[in-house]
């Protein structure tokens, strides 16, 4: 599989003021609303940083900045991963309870037969 076609559409220029760019929105905004858009704004500097940089306004040039300003979020995403760095760490899932504390929430089986039975033979 060829994949020349995404160095066509990538910018390291783009890509590294990008990563600058998400990296200060990252660390100086501390705020989930902002975190959940920095691929979003990323994109939108990236074109425009992108059509600034060429001087013209094609679709390639638009696509190459959004390719680059999000190719950014990834290449950070994917060094987080590798070197785990902090404040990427998803909180775990909570795990389903089973026992004496989760069957005390809800009615019974004995309810919930009683429940049914009154239903269904009406």
């Amino acid at each position: 599989m060829e994949l020349d076609f995404v160095t066509q559409f990538l910018s390291p220029i783009i890509v590294l003021a990008c990563l600058c760019i998400g990296y200060a929105l990252k660390h100086g905004v501390k705020n989930e609303t902002v975190d959940s858009f920095i691929p979003t704004i990323l994109g939108l500097v990236g074109i425009a940083a992108n059509l600034w940089y060429t001087g013209n306004f094609t679709l390639d040039t638009v696509v190459a900045g959004a390719v680059s300003g999000l190719a950014a979020v990834g290449l950070r995403e994917g060094f987080a991963q590798i070197l785990k760095l902090p404040g990427l760490q998803q909180e775990p899932t909570p795990e389903l309870e089973w026992g004496p504390a989760a069957e005390s929430e809800g009615p019974t089986v004995e309810e919930t037969e009683e429940y049914h039975g009154k239903h269904f033979s009406e």
